[in-house]
């Protein structure tokens, strides 16, 4: 009589090398993404609890606020647009950012429930808030210059 075929033990082996391959390209990848510089304009205002009423409140001009999160990858794609307007509205507009992991209180108050989120203030009142994700250059700026126009 023959004896059964046993089992072979390469395929779970094979499995596994596959499962920490994978592993470990998404762990690269991850890191990379989250490695990639911002883009950042010199005319981008970083805003806190602690400046929230200088910048916005007290601000002479309309302010575009960007809601933000470093681990955002949409976030990322989306700054250069936040810093390509805030270069071609420099003097008119004050471009600024809120980080959703370091000022709470203000996520809370504006009822941001994703991100990236636009919201134009002026003379310190909400004058518009505009979808959430990455939102087109034609329809942010139509947004900001419907906002100057009623100044």
């Amino acid at each position: 009589m023959n004896a059964p075929a046993q089992p072979t033990q390469n395929a779970p082996k094979s499995n596994a090398w596959i499962g920490l391959l994978i592993g470990f390209g998404l762990l690269v990848l991850v890191v990379w993404a989250n490695s990639r510089p911002m883009a950042r304009s010199d005319k981008l205002v970083e805003l806190t609890s602690a400046n929230w009423e200088k910048e916005v409140v007290d601000s002479e001009i309309p302010v575009v606020v960007d809601f933000w999160a470093t681990w955002c990858g949409p976030c990322r794609d989306f700054a250069p647009t936040i810093d390509k307007l805030a270069d071609t509205y420099s003097g008119r507009v004050k471009f600024a950012k809120v980080n959703l992991d370091e000022a709470q209180d203000i996520v809370d108050k504006f009822a941001v429930t994703g991100i990236p989120q636009v919201m134009i203030f002026k003379r310190g009142k909400l004058a518009a808030r505009l979808r959430t994700g990455i939102v087109p250059v034609k329809e942010l700026t139509r947004s900001i210059d419907s906002v100057l126009s009623l100044q």
